[in-house]
């Protein structure tokens, strides 16, 4: 399993997971870093083996990637992140085992590309494609953003399959009952709304902001917003531009959110496009009120176009303020530790090794 490193984001949380998840299934796993840091270094387990690179950036680390695997020869590599796939491809490539590679789409790429670089993503688009379409397997964690890859990238839906993220209701449990120690969220104290997240520009958390400020005109109310990234001094600036400081924290990075998801009323997310977004899967774990923006890939699939939670128009921020309103009044009745249970990672991990591994399934006897 090869990625850039473990900083927080998504798709270094699910990998690790999936790590842990394959080891305790018997399956030699190692965890290849290009360079080994990150906060969740500390939640690989100790079946899996962590090999570091020592490497700078991911593309310049292809021909160390390739002696892993001339060295190690391993049955699969899977990959996760853009870069990462794309040096994952060509590694194989040049040790002469291409077939070995298997890449995973964790966002909507063509969104995600165009909105981060928007005057070259046309270029990248174009440059992806031409190894995504060699991959023997692509694996989205969403319908939406295999779609994405089939539709923009020109990927043969025969190398494509759909996996959701997983989350571990047990374990969130558990980690949401740790004590937490912050004014906002003692007996009687005004109803939170929660942010959870990297502070980048894909995630568009100035909507949400600008929701609450709307919000805060005719409720009190309080905004948490649990995640660090580059995006937080002009977040910051506009909270001030706003007026709403004094009724929002930004709490930086937090490896246990889960402790205030377990105290606030509503998960909300304003990202224009998700792959599976793990924060919403974590908040229905919590029993936590959601309201998303109904963007490009997985968030209206883990919601089921509203069931589980509201769903309002990408960057509409009266909406939003609206459907935050609803949520701390009229709580939608159906439990979301329900719909989280559907995403269990056992039956997780043993979806991606009858795909990674089709004879996997027999010798280790397991069932569907």
């Amino acid at each position: 399993m090869f990625l850039p490193s473990l900083d927080g984001g998504g798709a270094e949380r699910a990998f690790v997971e999936l790590a842990n998840g394959f080891a305790s299934l018997g399956i030699r796993v190692d965890l290849v870093l290009v360079q080994t840091k990150g906060s969740f270094l500390a939640e690989v387990k100790t079946g899996v083996r962590v090999i570091d690179l020592k490497g700078g950036r991911t593309l310049y680390s292809i021909l160390r990637m390739s002696r892993y695997i001339r060295s190690q020869r391993p049955d699969v590599v899977m990959s996760g992140l853009d870069t990462a796939n794309v040096a994952n491809w060509i590694a194989c490539w040049l040790a002469g085992v291409a077939q070995t590679a298997v890449l995973t789409q964790r966002s909507v790429l063509t969104a995600s590309w165009r909105q981060i670089h928007p005057l070259t993503a046309w270029l990248w688009i174009r440059l992806l494609g031409l190894v995504y379409r060699r991959a023997r397997l692509v694996i989205g964690n969403s319908g939406g953003a295999t779609a994405d890859l089939r539709d923009n990238l020109d990927v043969n839906q025969d190398r494509l399959a759909v996996i959701h993220n997983s989350v571990d209701v047990s374990a969130i449990t558990k980690l949401a009952s740790e004590p937490l120690d912050h004014p906002w969220v003692s007996a009687g104290a005004p109803p939170i709304v929660l942010i959870a997240g990297s502070l980048t520009i894909r995630k568009d958390v100035p909507t949400t902001l600008r929701a609450f400020a709307h919000l805060r005109r005719s409720r009190n109310c309080n905004l948490v917003v649990v995640g660090e990234g580059a995006e937080r001094p002009n977040l910051e600036r506009l909270v001030r531009e706003l007026g709403i400081q004094d009724s929002v924290f930004l709490a930086g990075f937090d490896r246990n959110a889960f402790r205030w998801m377990a105290r606030a009323r509503v998960l909300v997310n304003s990202s224009p496009s998700e792959g599976c977004p793990n924060v919403i899967l974590q908040a229905l774990a919590c029993g936590l009120q959601v309201v998303a923006t109904n963007g490009l890939g997985g968030t209206s699939e883990i919601l089921e176009g509203g069931r589980w939670g509201r769903l309002t128009p990408v960057g509409d921020d009266q909406a939003l303020a609206h459907a935050i309103c609803q949520a701390l009044d009229n709580p939608l009745p159906e439990d979301g530790r329900k719909r989280a249970t559907n995403f269990d990672p056992d039956a997780t991990a043993k979806a991606y090794l009858r795909l990674l591994l089709p004879s996997w399934q027999g010798s280790a006897g397991e069932g569907s």
